[in-house]
This record gives structure tokens, C-alpha cells and sequence, in this order.
């Protein structure tokens, strides 16, 4: 069976919507695991700037109830409008789609201090909030759309984050210990075992992503950029070991796995804050940023050393980050501090996808969805159980899609029956 899906997101550094189109097939016997994903095409599409300014107010705590349903609604909108752009500017039909799996634009992930029984404290999500209404994608398309992922898993005492983990497993195990490494605004980490190996994947996020030296080029730039390309301000600059040594000192860093964080914590004004002693400290604006991206790469190394394998061999990248070669170069140097042994060569590599890595996610999440297959983790998200994730929304091909996944039921029922006989 041959599903085509959209998966559409917006990510924490809330560059543009994403868009990608997947074909997603079954592999194996019946109630398999086992898909091939193939990618169609992917693209990401420019947010309205004032609805822009509108997000990035909400995820700094800003608006009100109505900012909030107005900006779901707007949301929505919007993403139904850019998966139906993308769609015409590759010529694929819409009536190709089958479902769409979207994650929404995360707002607010509320993440707190909990008393364990063994006496100690573990950091867990007490609420998640991702906005894009889905009921208005479905409508705009036609398709019946999948949202809402991360509740199921955070009611049932998980972080509701990383979900790229399932993905991780089921896509880009190796014969190697790996670590899979998502570079968005946000860090976030899985470690593999190899094939034949049954010990339980491992993911968390790590810390900062992009946020903060995105913060730090626009601030170090007078509002000019909005990201460091390629890291060559941060190149051009020195770290400042005082700042980047009180920065370590952030209580995150020294949390136990599993574990989640966002904008909530690694916030614009926590690096208003750093800028501010920038004079002070005589350091320049490229030395800002060159801080902000070695506490980045010394916060992914680190929690390499803290939970991941010593065995560790490959490193997969993908996101924003991927593409910051001085973060890169970084990143190499404080895993050869950690692991007294060098990165070099194809042991870090650019997963071939990196851009739509998260899109395929989304896409997958949503099949698994309709075919009432878990997508959580408990051994990364925390949560007590694999559970279903994401909430149906029904559009007008909804018994179209029905007849579609009952009739590959009933022939892939046929299939394993003549197989036995």
C-alpha cells in the first residue's frame, strides 16, 4: 500500500512553514513496523511577518485569549494555503493526497519541577500548546488532517518531546552505536543501538539549537540577520570563557534524561540579558555570537558524554544547525574533549534530508495515526506508555481514505494467507 502524505510544520525558530510531500509504503508481513518513506518534494513557505511578530509575542509569554484564538485560526490559514502553494508549484494534484499530518506552531510547552518518590526531582510537562487550527487546513484542502500530536503523550506523563525519536528508530538505525541530532531552534538528540541490539533507544533535548545564536546575529547585526550563515560571525569572533562558563551553570544541563525545554527557557531576553555585558566585558559583537554558538555545541557534547554510548560511532544531523559550518567545526572539538577521541571525516554526517526531516515526521506520525499505531517513545518522552498520537479532523475524502486503507488491509490479509498455505 502507497499512502502519499503532507506533513507541515512550523519549527521553534519560526523561519517559515514546511512543507513536504511523502510517499509512504508498508514493508513486511501484516502489523508491521517496517515503511519506506520517499520523499516528493519538500519547500518552505515565508510567514506573513506581522503574523510572525504575532507568534514570536505568544511564545514569549506575550497576548491574551483572544491573540490566541485569533492566531489559531490565522494559523490554520496559513498552512492550509502553503501546503495548496506547494502542491501547484511542483504540479502535484491535490486529489494525490491522502492525508496531512500537522504539527501546528508550538506556543508554549509548560515543563516543571516534579517530586519523584525515591525523594528526588525530575523536570516534567504539565501542559503543551501547539496552534494552526486543523479543522481550517482540512477545509482550505479537502484532506483529512492530523494535528495535535503531543497532548496524548504529555496526559500520560510524558514530555510530549522529542517525537523525532520514533522516526529515529524506525527510519535511520544502523549497525553502528548512532546519534541522531536535530539542529532546529531547539537541540534535541537519539541515541541508537545497533541493528540486533535491544536496548531502547535514548532522546532528549539537548538544549539550544539555533535559538540563541539566532538571537545573538540579530542583536550583533542591528536587526539585519536573522541567523549566523554558516557561522561566519561566530567564526570571526573569540568566546568569552566567562560568560560561556556561567552560562554552563543553567540548571538544565544538569537534569536527567528524559527531559524537554523550549523558547520558555532559552529566551530572547535571557540573551538581552548576555548582550547587555557585552560593553562591560569588552567583548565584540562577533565575539557575542561566537559564545553563544560554543555554548550550543559544548551543551551537545556534553549531554553525549552524560547518557549517551561510549560505543558511539556516527552522528546523523539534520535542521538549521547542520548547515552552520563553524557550529560544526565546534561541535567535533568538544566531542574529541568528551571522548578523548577525534569525530572526523563520515563520522558526522548530514542526514540527506535535513531540511525535511521534521516535515517526514509529521507525515509518518499522521499514518500512524489513522492506522492506530503508537508514536511516542516512553523511553525518550517519559510517558508511561506508547500511545496513539494526534486528534482526526475529517475533511470530504475522509470514506475515500477509509475504502483505501480497508481494501490494503484485506489484500495484504490475502497475501499472508496464501504465503501460509
Amino acid at each position: 500500500m502507497r499512502v502519499r502524505v503532507v506533513g507541515v510544520l512550523s519549527g521553534t525558530s519560526v523561519d517559515g512553514i514546511d512543507v513536504a510531500v511523502v510517499d509512504i509504503r508498508e514493508v513486511g508481513k501484516k502489523g508491521s513496523d517496517q515503511i519506506q518513506l520517499e520523499e516528493v518534494c519538500y519547500a518552505t513557505v515565508p510567514w506573513d511577518p506581522s503574523l510572525r511578530k504575532t507568534i514570536l509575542d505568544l511564545c514569549a509569554g506575550g497576548g491574551n485569549t483572544r491573540t490566541i484564538a485569533i492566531a489559531n485560526y490565522g494559523i490554520g490559514k496559513a498552512f492550509g494555503d502553503a501546503i495548496l502553494t506547494v502542491l501547484e508549484e511542483n504540479n502535484i494534484p491535490l486529489s494525490s493526497i491522502d492525508l496531512i499530518g500537522s504539527h501546528g506552531q508550538t506556543v508554549w510547552h509548560e515543563v516543571v519541577k516534579t517530586s519523584l518518590s525515591d525523594g528526588s526531582s525530575r523536570m516534567f510537562a504539565k501542559a503543551t500548546l501547539q496552534l494552526g487550527e486543523a479543522s481550517v487546513i482540512a477545509e482550505r484542502t479537502g484532506i483529512t488532517t492530523i494535528s495535535d500530536f503531543r497532548s496524548a503523550d504529555v496526559a500520560y506523563g510524558g514530555n510530549g518531546a522529542p517525537l523525532t525519536t520514533t522516526f529515529d528508530q524506525l527510519i535511520l538505525r544502523s549497525d553502528r552505536w548512532t546519534a541522531v541530532q536535530n539542529i532546529g531552534g531547539i537541540g534535541n538528540v537519539t541515541f541508537l543501538s545497533p541493528r540486533g541490539n535491544d536496548t531502547d533507544p535514548i532522546g532528549f533535548d539537548t538544549g539550544p539549537g539555533n535559538v540563541l545564536i539566532d538571537h545573538a546575529a540579530w542583536l550583533a547585526s542591528n536587526g539585519s540577520l536573522l541567523y549566523d550563515h554558516d557561522g561566519s560571525m561566530g567564526r570571526s569572533g573569540k568566546p568569552n570563557i566567562d560568560m560561556l562558563k556561567q552560562m554552563q551553570e543553567m540548571p538544565y544541563f544538569d537534569q536527567i534524561p528524559p527531559k524537554t525545554t523550549g523558547r520558555e527557557l532559552f529566551t530572547k531576553d535571557m540573551v538581552l540579558h548576555w548582550w547587555k555585558k557585552v560593553e562591560d566585558q569588552e567583548l565584540s559583537a562577533n565575539d557575542f555570537v561566537s559564545t553563544m554558538t560554543e555554548l550550543t555545541a559544548w551543551s551537545i557534547a556534553d549531554s553525549y558524554r552524560r547518557y549517551g554510548p561510549q560505543e558511539l560511532e556516527r552522528i546523523v544531523l539534520s535542521g538549521g544547525g547542520s548547515q552552520n559550518g563553524y557550529l560544526i567545526e565546534r561541535l567535533r572539538h568538544h566531542l574529541l574533549l568528551q571522548f578523548d577521541r577525534p569525530f572526523e571525516g563520515d563520522a558526522i554526517e548530514i542526514h540527506q534530508h535535513w531540511e525535511s526531516k521534521e516535515g517526514q515526521l509529521f507525515a509518518m506520525l499522521a499514518f500512524r495515526c489513522i492506522k492506530n499505531q503508537f508514536g511516542n517513545l516512553p523511553s525518550c518522552t517519559g510517558a508511561r506508555s506508547k500511545v496513539v498520537l494526534g486528534k482526526i479532523s475529517p475533511a470530504s475524502n475522509l470514506i475515500h481514505l477509509s475504502m483505501h486503507f480497508r481494501d490494503s488491509e484485506n489484500k495484504a490479509t490475502e497475501r499472508q494467507a496464501k504465503s501460509c498455505g
